[in-house]
C-alpha cells in the first residue's frame, strides 16, 4: 500500500521511518514497565552486536528494495531460496543438520508455494540483483540474532534487543537511503494523512518484527520460514474471500492445497522428532542416575 497508493517509493527511506517507529514503541513498553531493559554494559557492543546491527540495516532495506522492483509473485518466488540458505547457514555455524523426511516435506511445501505464485513473475535485472543480495543477509540476520540474544543469557528478551540494536542500525539507514533510493524523498507531500499512513506501516512492521523474532527465540529461524510459508498462502485465501482478488485456477489451487499441507506434515515431523529425542534424553539421564546409584 506504501508503495502502490501511497506512492512512496522510498524503499530505504520507508525503512528507516519503520525503525525510529519500532524504537519509540519499544521504549514506550519500557516506560510502561512491560520488559526489563538490560543495562548496555551487560550487552556490551562486541564484534557479534556490531555484526547483528550491521545485517539488521542491511536486511529489511534489501527486501523491501527487491518488493519495490519485483512482483508480488517473483518477490515471493526468490524468497523460497531464503529457506535452503538458513539450512545452510545453521549447518556451518551451529553444526544442525535436518532428516530426510523434513527435508522433503520443506521441498514440497517450497513448490506448492511456486505453484501458486507463478501467475505474477515478471522478472527485472534490478529486482534480481536486490533479491540475491537479500537472501543471504535475511539467513543470517535470523540465525545469527538468536545466537547473540542467547549469549545475553535468560534475562534478555526481544524487546530488550530490539532497544538495543535498532538505535544503532538508523545511522546506516541514513546514507544507505541517498545511495539506494530514487531522488526525491525530501519533496514527497508529507501530509496529515501521509504521515499517519506512515506510521501506522510503523507500527504494524513493530507488531510484525516482534512476533517474528518470539518464534525466531522460541522455536526456531528455519521455523519462522516455514510459517512465512502458511502465511503467503494463507494470504492468497484471504485476498480471494476479503479483496475479492481473482480465484486462484487449478494448478494455483493445487500448489495452495499442497503448500498448506506439507507444512503441517513437517510441523508433525518437527514434533514427532523433537519428542524422540526429548524421550531419549530422559532415558539416557535415568540410566546415568541408575549407575551412579549403583556405584554408590
Amino acid at each position: 500500500m506504501m508503495f502502490s497508493s501511497l506512492h512512496f517509493n522510498f524503499p530505504v527511506a520507508k525503512t528507516t521511518i519503520d525503525y525510529v517507529v519500532t524504537w519509540c514503541c519499544t521504549e514506550l513498553c519500557r516506560r510502561l514497565n512491560l520488559y526489563q531493559q538490560i543495562p548496555w554494559e551487560q550487552m556490551p557492543l562486541n564484534r557479534s552486536m556490531i555484526s547483528l546491527v550491521v545485517v539488521v540495516a542491511v536486511a529489511v532495506p534489501l527486501n523491501n528494495l527487491s518488493l519495490n522492483s519485483n512482483a508480488v509473485g517473483t518477490y515471493q518466488l526468490l524468497k523460497l531460496l531464503v529457506t535452503p540458505s538458513i539450512c545452510l547457514l545453521e549447518y556451518v555455524l551451529n553444526g544442525e543438520t535436518m532428516t530426510l523426511p523434513r527435508i522433503l516435506s520443506l521441498i514440497a511445501a517450497s513448490v506448492g508455494v511456486a505453484l501458486f505464485t507463478v501467475k505474477d513473475v515478471q522478472l527485472k535485472f534490478i529486482g534480481l540483483v536486490w533479491a540475491l543480495l537479500f537472501l543471504p543477509a535475511a539467513a543470517y540476520y535470523k540465525v545469527h540474532w538468536k545466537r547473540v540474544q542467547k549469549s545475553f543469557g535468560v534475562k534478555s528478551s526481544v524487546l530488550s534487543m530490539l532497544h538495543r540494536v535498532y538505535p544503532l542500525a538508523i545511522p546506516i539507514l541514513i546514507p544507505f537511503s541517498f545511495v539506494c533510493d530514487p531522488p526525491g524523498v525530501l519533496d514527497f507531500p508529507f501530509a496529515w494523512y501521509n504521515v499517519a499512513l506512515l506510521i501506522s506501516s510503523g507500527v504494524a512492521i513493530f507488531v510484525i518484527c516482534l512476533s517474528s523474532l518470539q518464534i525466531v527465540m522460541l522455536f526456531s529461524p528455519l521455523t519462522h520460514q516455514v510459517l512465512g510459508l502458511v502465511k503467503t498462502a494463507v494470504s492468497v485465501i484471504l485476498s480471494v474471500l476479503v479483496l475479492g482478488a481473482e480465484v486462484p485456477n487449478l494448478s494455483q489451487g493445487a500448489g495452495l492445497l499442497i503448500a498448506l499441507t506439507c507444512t503441517g506434515i513437517y510441523a508433525k515431523i518437527t514434533t514427532s522428532e523433537l519428542d524422540d529425542t526429548t524421550a531419549a534424553h530422559k532415558k539416557f539421564s535415568s540410566f546415568v542416575s541408575l549407575s551412579t546409584r549403583t556405584q554408590v
